[in-house]
């Protein structure tokens, strides 16, 4: 570990990571210990709420090894592009074990080398990141053939299946009975709501525990205490993916500067640098940011309500019809 990626290095588990990781190890050890019904489990949350950390925290707690025997894979981890097929989910499963001719056959004879793989790897678990592009937002369908081909690699292969994505990804779960029927209740990774006591609680531990890695190396302001945790809290909406960019760009900034301070204007200009972008407005000019000495720390329904629009994407608004365009339109009727 260096300087640079100290904020990586960085792992403060709140409940929701804790409750992931705990029902992912039960799924993955029931596999292990000869289970015959493989358990799926669904991490479901908004983007930066930290899905990607706990499947890291997985991946670790099962690391793939190289034996006598060959290669073991106890977890598979695969991320699904958009509008997936059978063919490259297949493919992308071969590929992350190493297959050499991973694209060579027919759907049917990939899916047979897939099985065979995963029996001869050991493997335990899929995961299957972004699972919400099983679901199509646009025409609002499920696709459907993919979802059954892999709960029947799941059944067949005696494998646990973890899906992890947008919320979305419970409609894929929903329309499909079988599926449905292998989940549990679905891991909701949050939001952090300062208006909610246990959130802002655990919010405020967080930031401890970056405190703790953070004062080793550099003077800086307490992040846990109240005034500051709202000031992060309003910065990022609550997401912890928001808040490590905000803090590697502080210390990136801070080690290119020589300095071992990061002072609350450091944090201000780390924060229009690494996160403001994200949200759903820019900064008008002459306007105060969360991390301006200027700004009010005590909580109110302006800034509450602007926290929870950090992140979420700006819909385009439709195009004004010009007037020349919506007579020509008249036209085209009166044609018609």
């Amino acid at each position: 570990m260096t300087k640079r990626t100290l904020i990586e290095s960085v792992l403060i588990p709140h409940s929701a990571f804790e409750e992931a990781s705990r029902r992912a190890g039960q799924s993955i050890d029931y596999v292990s210990e000869g289970g015959k019904e493989p358990v799926c489990l669904a991490i479901v949350g908004e983007s930066r709420t930290g899905k990607s950390r706990c499947i890291e925290s997985i991946l670790a707690r099962y690391p793939t090894k190289r034996t006598s025997e060959g290669l073991c894979v106890p977890v598979l981890e695969i991320t699904v592009h958009p509008k997936p097929t059978v063919k490259s989910l297949a493919e992308s499963f071969l590929k992350k074990l190493g297959v050499p001719d991973w694209d060579r056959g027919t759907e049917t004879q990939k899916t047979a080398r897939l099985m065979a793989f995963l029996h001869e790897c050991g493997v335990l678990c899929l995961v299957v990141d972004e699972f919400h592009h099983f679901y199509d937002k646009t025409s609002h369908k499920v696709q459907h053939h993919v979802a059954d081909w892999l709960k029947n690699v799941v059944s067949q292969g005696r494998v646990a299946l973890i899906a992890c994505g947008l919320p979305s990804l419970l409609s894929v779960i929903d329309q499909n009975e079988q599926l449905a029927g292998r989940f549990g209740s679905p891991v909701m990774m949050p939001r952090f709501n300062w208006l909610d006591n246990d959130h802002r609680a655990e919010w405020l531990g967080i930031l401890a525990g970056f405190d703790e890695v953070l004062s080793a190396h550099f003077k800086m302001p307490r992040l846990c205490n109240l005034d500051m945790g709202f000031r992060c809290y309003c910065a990022t909406g609550g997401l912890i993916g928001y808040l490590t960019n905000a803090l590697r760009q502080a210390v990136w900034n801070a080690l290119d500067d020589g300095s071992k301070r990061i002072r609350l204007q450091d944090l201000d200009k780390a924060y229009r640098e690494a996160v403001y972008r994200l949200t759903r407005r820019k900064i008008p000019a002459g306007e105060v940011t969360p991390f301006d000495p200027e700004w009010n720390v005590m909580p109110n329904a302006a800034s509450v309500g602007a926290a929870e629009l950090v992140g979420i994407p700006v819909e385009e608004a439709p195009a004004k019809r010009t007037r020349a365009a919506r007579a020509l339109s008249a036209t085209q009727v009166l044609a018609g």
